[in-house]
Order: structure tokens, then C-alpha cells, then sequence
């Protein structure tokens, strides 16, 4: 269904109460990001709400409200990017268990970060929308003017 060619059609013949189901959602989101149609990608995920429990892959579900949230940062549109990232629908944490790793705790995450994602992950903890120059000038420790 993700490239069908009249998925119009294809969406209308659906029956209304599967059309919010979170696979169909997500094919159809992501189609439209495809076919450069981010607008419609969005306002489909804003609109949708989804149960974490049944989202089968929550790892693609994440990722396309991940690209969108970051588009409409970059579009300088931080309420939608706010409600795409919050409004998420996904059950509390990531499922590591899910991608076959057992539970570990985030302190032993922190010694694999880079120290661009340290200095990335400080600007988003400071409130400061975190453009490449931002995050380089963490980096180097260099003032801003």
C-alpha cells in the first residue's frame, strides 16, 4: 500500500474504523513524505491517535514523527514539532527487549556519546534550537556573538 498508485482510492475503500489503525497510518505518512507531500504527512500524524500497545513496529512509527518533528523545527514551526514529538502514542522508554537488547541504564549509554551528541543533547536540555553552529560552538567552548 505504501506506493500504491490511486491511494486516495485505496484509503476510501478502507472501512472507518481500521482507518486509524497505526500500520495504515504509518504507510500512509510515510508515502506521502516520498512523494514530497511533508504537509499532509504531518497534519496525518498530528491528527491520528494512536495506542503504544498496538503499534507493531514502534521503531518506524517514532521515525516518521521523528522526520517530521525536525522539519518543522527546521521550518522554525516549534509547536508543531513540539506536539509531533510529545503526542508520540508510544508507551514510556524504548523497548529495548524489542531490538533483542536486554535493559541497561542510561549511565551506560553515556561513555559511547560522541562529544558533538553530548554538546547536542545540552543545547536541547538549555531550550536553544540546536543548528550545527550552535552545537560546534558547545563543542569548542567558542562565545557566541
Amino acid at each position: 500500500m505504501a506506493f500504491a498508485y490511486n491511494v486516495d482510492r485505496a484509503v476510501a475503500a478502507v472501512p472507518d474504523h481500521l482507518k486509524s489503525n497505526a500500520g495504515l497510518v504509518y504507510d500512509r505518512a510515510y508515502w506521502r513524505r516520498i512523494k514530497g507531500k511533508n504537509e499532509g504527512a504531518e497534519q496525518l500524524l498530528l491528527e491520528t491517535e494512536v495506542d503504544g500497545r498496538n503499534i507493531g513496529r514502534s521503531d518506524r512509527w517514532w521515525r516518521e514523527r521523528h522526520f517530521q518533528a525536525r522539519r518543522a523545527m527546521k521550518e522554525g514551526r516549534y509547536d508543531a514539532a513540539y506536539r509531533l514529538a510529545a503526542e508520540h502514542g508510544l508507551l514510556d522508554g524504548y523497548d529495548r527487549q524489542a531490538d533483542g537488547q536486554q535493559e541497561t541504564d542510561l549511565s551506560d549509554e553515556l561513555p559511547r556519546r560522541t562529544r558533538a551528541q553530548i554538546a547536542e543533547a545540552e543545547c536541547w536540555q538549555d531550550g536553544l534550537p540546536c543548528a550545527s553552529k550552535t552545537v560546534r560552538h558547545r563543542l569548542w567552548n567558542i562565545s557566541r556573538p
